[in-house]
């Protein structure tokens, strides 16, 4: 078997043979605009994922400002045991809560509703010094001895 020649058919009479169009050099400020419009679209990609992880990082500061607050308390100035206690709960949480010390105790006495995941940012404080939930009714609380 021989091989088969392909030819294009010729054009139509009166019509010439369509030329390819020649590819256009990019230049610099096609290039640029391409740029600018990746970089814009990059940027919305990340404001999006800055968005999503934005609660993921406050959970995150308050978690290591309750750590500093732990670690301030337990090895802090003995000498205004209040002034410490404050210091181991960030400001969100410590406008829910009534700071106190009654003898060799903190009490934390809550202001309102915590909700679950405030509760338990509590909690953790709580037992990482040493305390202890005291369930009451309305008088329930959060207490543990001064100084770790």
């Amino acid at each position: 078997m021989g091989k088969k020649e392909v030819r294009e058919a010729p054009a139509p009479e009166g019509e010439e043979p369509p030329t390819p169009e020649p590819e256009e050099k990019p230049t610099e400020e096609t290039v640029g605009a391409a740029l600018i419009k990746q970089n814009e679209t990059v940027i919305k990609l990340l404001e999006l994922l800055v968005k999503q992880n934005e609660s993921k990082l406050e959970k995150l500061e308050s978690a290591l400002s309750l750590l500093g607050g732990v670690a301030q308390l337990q090895g802090g100035d003995k000498t205004n045991p209040y002034e410490n206690l404050e210091k181991m709960f960030p400001d969100h949480l410590r406008e829910m809560l009534n700071l106190s010390t009654e003898g060799k105790e903190w009490v934390a006495k809550p202001r309102r509703f915590l909700g679950k995941e405030n509760f338990r940012l509590i909690a953790d404080v709580s037992k990482q010094l040493g305390g202890r939930y005291v369930s009451a009714g309305k008088d329930s609380h959060f207490r543990g001895p001064l100084n770790g």
